[in-house]
């Protein structure tokens, strides 16, 4: 079999690129990859066969450069590791198909819908999916009649992780973040807080690039270490049945990988009503026998690498698909694994090019 040539972008740090990374170390394909990132400092190069530094997402020329990269490195598929990243190649889709690149990218009005979350909420429930009550906020007097505390504060539009994602428990606490999300973004979401840590799931469901299902898989999240959570506070609210602590989980996962239907059914559901293709990350909690959607990051996540550990390889399985030909459905997983993680600790190549 041939050498498959991949470019794997935003390969920072615990970033998504690492993970895909790491997924095609777990690979059985013969993988030669060329890692990207905005900094020399990347600790996905320790990962790749070759690394360049490129512009950051935001640069005039971004799209052009990973193009031309795509080209010099004689790329036959590109894994893009960033949301900001995605918007900035998405309306250049074409022109990575003319160079036979194969490029596993959500349609452009599921990446719209995906990173505008008020937005999303409004879609899902027209299509009759539960969400948490929420509002998006452009002004104070949005906020005049919510529900009883607590609250998630959050950005409306794609923000990067959990970045500006705030939990607020009693009326002080909306006042400050809510004048500083206004005007830092100048509108956010207002969502309700549901359920306790130890109900939150992160679910992928994989579509090929015909919205042909392929499978999904969950993670039953473990938020008792400090590097899983972003945010813990005291439960300071009378909803006591939320438990003692409030957590917002961070972008590090581990916990019990498995089938979990309960949330993997619906999660399916949801990504074949949005005609989604390629990988698709849905972070919910499952509460009172019905799964609470919180978001949806229409791309790869942070447990890409774990899936893949655990025997589910999804970038993998699109190569398997899409540049191969090969036609036969993976079966489904039937495994149930605990994964943790851990920091360890990576000695970065001195030298580099820039592309």
């Amino acid at each position: 079999m041939n050498t498959i040539r991949a470019v794997v972008t935003a390969s920072g740090c615990a970033s998504v690129g690492e993970q895909i990374l790491k997924a095609l170390h777990h690979s059985s394909l013969p993988f030669h990859c060329i890692a990207c990132d905005c900094t020399p400092d990347s600790t996905g190069a320790t990962l790749a066969d070759d690394f360049l530094v490129v512009p950051r997402a935001i640069h005039p020329h971004y799209a052009e450069r990973m193009l031309t990269i795509c080209r010099t490195q004689g790329a036959d598929v590109l894994f893009i590791g960033s949301e900001a990243e995605l918007i900035a190649i998405s309306p250049h889709r074409a022109e990575f198909a003319r160079e036979g690149v194969f490029l596993p990218l959500q349609p452009d009005e599921v990446l719209q819908l995906c990173l505008d979350k008020a937005l999303l909420y409004e879609k899902l429930n027209s299509l009759g999916f539960f969400t948490p009550w929420y509002r998006r906020i452009k002004s104070l007097s949005d906020l005049s009649d919510i529900p009883e505390f607590p609250l998630i504060f959050k950005p409306s539009k794609q923000s990067g992780g959990s970045a500006d994602v705030y939990i607020v428990r009693e009326q002080n606490e909306l006042n400050f973040f809510s004048a500083y999300l206004l005007e830092r973004h100048g509108e956010f979401v207002a969502q309700e807080y549901v359920g306790t840590p130890d109900d939150e799931f992160t679910v992928g469901v994989l579509q090929d690039m015909d919205s042909k299902l392929m499978g999904s898989i969950a993670l039953h999240r473990d938020l008792h270490t400090s590097f899983s959570r972003h945010l813990k506070t005291l439960n300071t609210t009378k909803r006591r049945e939320l438990g003692e602590l409030l957590i917002v989980s961070s972008g590090i996962s581990q916990g019990v990988l498995g089938a979990f239907p309960h949330v993997c059914t619906p999660s399916a559901s949801i990504a074949t009503v949005l005609r989604g293709r390629g990988p698709m990350n849905i972070q919910c909690r499952f509460v009172g026998g019905k799964l609470c959607l919180l978001e949806i990051n229409p791309r790869f996540s942070g447990t890409t690498s774990l899936r893949a550990l655990g025997g589910w390889n999804e970038p993998e399985m699109l190569v398997r698909r899409h540049i191969l030909g090969e036609q036969t459905m993976p079966p489904p997983y039937t495994q149930t694994v605990r994964i943790g993680r851990r920091l360890e600790e990576v000695i970065i190549p001195e030298k580099s090019s820039r592309a």
